[in-house]
Parts: structure tokens; C-alpha cells; sequence
């Protein structure tokens, strides 16, 4: 394989080899034994056994590998295949997402010009993020019984998180995966509806995008028994608060080193 992406979100072309890869028909089988271990590394991971939990996190984990096709797609404006037997994963022992592999490189939809405002490219990426999520939301929900919208929430909260990462990175422009964020998901009903609501932060010269997710990933049933920076459950002023909190200590730390 050929790396052609290390950072923020590696990605490869062919068929992998090796530890923590999953392949993508895997994940839509609630029965197999490859995403059946993986489920229960990362129950092991955050300390427990509760199925909803699980697959909250899980979804969460697989959202953020849009990064991925969703880097290709600014860089190059290609939309590649994402259908679930031309792909790869690969996650850690503790679960979280570490690589993207497309075992061919088959595109579907190519101009030269991105345009975040033209629907025909838009549409195209969200056809194909979409048509793969919905087997990996139904396998979630066949083993844990984790409601679908909640898990869709999950997806579309990490979703429009890369969009964002993934402009500021490539296009200097956080503003533009916001916009390209909001029209992707218009492409289906269970993909808007579930969407987060971003709001801005600034410390100092520091200013970042942060969310309020529309459902809550459990994480506060986990041993920590905290809420995290995005939850629904806290009010908004608590939720920005944490968050600023969050902001004023990344900060602090990127002007230490």
C-alpha cells in the first residue's frame, strides 16, 4: 500500500494487512467476530458493558473516518467509492479510529474546481457517506438496540466535525466545512434532522468551532460519570463553559511548547 496522507487523517490504496484492520462488510454484520471484538475492546477501553454505550462510541469513532474520503474529496475533487467491500478500517486495541484504506481507487465523481455551494459535487459525497453509514446503523442498532437516530446523531456530529477540520486543514477556511457540512447533510432527512448546532469560541487570538450534538452519547453512564463538551443534556451556558475551558487549555498549552 501507498501512503498519500499522514496527517491529520492517513489514508492508503489497496487491501490491507495487519493488526486493528476491519473490513468494511465486517462492520454491517452485527454477527462477525472481527467488529464483534472490536465492539468489546472498546466496552473494555471506557470501562463498560452497556451495549448503547458501546455503540454510541463506536459511532462516533467511525464518523471521524470521513476524514478520509472527505480530505481526498477537497484535495482532488474526487469522490471515491465508498461502498463497504472496496474499504478498510483500522482502530487500536482500545478502539479508536487510526486508518483508512480504499482497496481500489475507483472514483465515482471528479471536477477539477471544488465549489462547497455546487450541489451536484455535494450531493455526490453525501450519496456515498451516507450509503455506507446506513448498513453500520442498522448492524449498531441490530446488537444493541440503540435507537437509530441517536446513532445517526452520533455519525452526523462527527461528520461535520471533519468537514470543518478537514477545510481549516486544506482550505485555510473552517467556515467553508461549515457551509459544505449544512448542505451535505440536506441530502437526506435522518442526516439533517439529526445535525449538531455549532457555535464560536475565542481565547485570545484562538477561535475554534465547537457543538452541541442532537442526542447524547452516554458518556455520562460510563464510570467517569461526567458529560462531555458537546452534550445536549447540559444547559448552554454550562456546555459553553466547558468548552471555553477546553479552548483556554489547548491554548495555553500550544503557546508552552
Amino acid at each position: 500500500m501507498t501512503d498519500v496522507m499522514t496527517e491529520p487523517l492517513p489514508y492508503s490504496f489497496g487491501k490491507p494487512n495487519g493488526n486493528g484492520w476491519i473490513d468494511g462488510t465486517a462492520l454491517a454484520d452485527p454477527k462477525n467476530s472481527s467488529f464483534q471484538q472490536l465492539l468489546q475492546q472498546i466496552g473494555t477501553a471506557i470501562n463498560t458493558s452497556n451495549k448503547r454505550v458501546i455503540a454510541a462510541s463506536f459511532a462516533l469513532r467511525y464518523g471521524w473516518s470521513s476524514g478520509a474520503p472527505l480530505h481526498y474529496f477537497m484535495n482532488h475533487g474526487t469522490v471515491m467509492d465508498l461502498s463497504l467491500d472496496n474499504i478498510s478500517l483500522q482502530f487500536c486495541r482500545s478502539g479508536l479510529y487510526q486508518h483508512y484504506s480504499f482497496h481500489s481507487a475507483d472514483s465515482l465523481h471528479k471536477q477539477d474546481v471544488i465549489n462547497t455551494q455546487d450541489e451536484t459535487q455535494i450531493t455526490a459525497m453525501a450519496e456515498q457517506l451516507y450509503s455506507q453509514a446506513t448498513q453500520i446503523v442498522e448492524a449498531l442498532h441490530s446488537w444493541s438496540r440503540f435507537s437509530r437516530r441517536a446513532i445517526w446523531a452520533m455519525i452526523v456530529s462527527s461528520w461535520s466535525s471533519q468537514c470543518v477540520r478537514m477545510a481549516e486543514s486544506i482550505w485555510k477556511n473552517r467556515n467553508a466545512g461549515y457551509v459544505m457540512a449544512e448542505k451535505m447533510l440536506q441530502y437526506r432527512p435522518e442526516l439533517y434532522r439529526n445535525k449538531p448546532i455549532f457555535y464560536s469560541l475565542q481565547y485570545n487570538t484562538e477561535q475554534r468551532l465547537f457543538q452541541k450534538r442532537h442526542d447524547c452519547c452516554l458518556y455520562y453512564l460510563g464510570p467517569d460519570r461526567s458529560f462531555c463538551t458537546s452534550c445536549p443534556l447540559i444547559d448552554d451556558e454550562e456546555r459553553s463553559a466547558r468548552s471555553y475551558n477546553y479552548l483556554k487549555e489547548y491554548e495555553s498549552n500550544a503557546t508552552s511548547h
